[in-house]
């Protein structure tokens, strides 16, 4: 195998051109993306400057695309989308801004839930209902903090509270009422989009 792909490697070398050789994965679900699961890996591997590898779920729309290589000094990760109608692969964005986004909506959907059920929305209640580690779920609430989405509330005992930025909670009924607070852009709309994302796209005709 190597010898098959060392003429296409030093054509490309030679003509300082790509060339792109479409292959699949080994047969078998691997733990997590890794080179291991291209068929053949240790031969190919060892002739490619650079291996792009397609993940999808069975029944999911988001696609990973894992890509490494020489000249490439870090991993990198991106979800992609499939665009039936322009016939072509969309950038949704990096990995980790997908999934920071994600948990980001999830934390503010939690907070709305507990405080529409007369639960504090503590750290501890809202990594439970998203499924969070605590840790993890305690740093994304400072930076929605930062961001002005989200709001300390009075502590209750020793436990603290937090609400969304728009509400605060009424003590005597459990119910929320509207809370007016001055952001920098002075938005107090809630926005659900994937945070830090990014959609673009390249199809030629």
């Amino acid at each position: 195998m190597t010898a098959a792909l060392a003429g296409p490697q030093r054509m490309a070398i030679e003509h300082d051109t790509s060339i792109l050789i479409v292959d699949h994965h080994r047969k078998g679900q691997s733990t997590a993306p890794s080179i291991d699961d291209l068929l053949g890996s240790t031969a190919k591997g060892a002739v490619a400057d650079a291996v792009l590898q397609l993940y999808r779920e069975q029944g999911k729309h988001d696609t990973l695309l894992q890509l490494t290589g020489r000249d490439i000094e870090e991993e990198r990760e991106l979800v992609v989308n499939w665009d039936g109608n322009l016939s072509c692969w969309q950038l949704a964005g990096d990995v980790d801004q997908i999934r920071h986004g994600q948990l980001r909506q999830a934390i503010e959907a939690a907070i709305d839930a507990l405080d529409a059920g007369g639960q504090l929305a503590t750290n501890t209640r809202i990594a439970g209902r998203v499924g969070r580690d605590k840790a993890q779920v305690s740093r994304t609430l400072g930076d929605l903090v930062a961001a002005g989405r989200v709001i300390k509330a009075p502590k209750k005992g020793k436990e603290q509270p937090y609400l969304l930025s728009g509400m605060k909670h009424n003590g005597d009924n459990g119910q929320p009422s509207l809370l007016t607070i001055d952001t920098v852009d002075g938005d107090m709309g809630r926005d659900h989009s994937p945070t830090g994302t990014l959609s673009t796209g390249v199809c030629n005709d």
